[in-house]
């Protein structure tokens, strides 16, 4: 991790997912906040967040979306979540209809929460 880290790849994050055979399921909610920012978007951070944030808490891959196509390939499995599961994930703030894409295939309905100043900042996701 810590050669990643210093070289900005986050390809081993991934390995933080557990592994679906290893998970106890179903389950009736599922939260995410993970890393979305845009590899772009990692470079014109200010000091202030790049000088003390690990940069694989905070890149999503090349577009920001990697976790997200992740996380969609866990909850389309069947027996992962219950019949009535809420998944509610945060996304930056132009991802909010991309990241519906990404989990229209899964069979769920999406509905996007804005935040405090107005801006798409959740995706709910529930059966239909």
């Amino acid at each position: 991790m810590p050669n990643s880290a210093a070289s900005h790849i986050p390809d081993s994050r991934l390995l933080c997912f557990p592994k679906a055979e290893t998970i106890n399921s179903p389950y009736d909610i599922l939260t995410s906040n993970p890393p979305y920012i845009t590899s772009d978007e990692y470079l014109q951070l200010s000091d202030d967040v790049a000088k003390f944030e690990d940069p694989t808490a905070l890149i999503g891959g090349c577009d920001g979306l990697e976790f997200y196509r992740v996380i969609a390939g866990l909850i389309a499995r069947d027996g992962f979540l219950s019949p009535k599961a809420v998944v509610a994930l945060e996304v930056g703030h132009s991802q909010a209809a991309a990241v519906c894409d990404i989990l229209s295939p899964t069979g769920f309905k999406t509905s996007i929460w804005m935040d405090s100043w107005d801006k798409k900042r959740t995706i709910i996701a529930q059966r239909q």
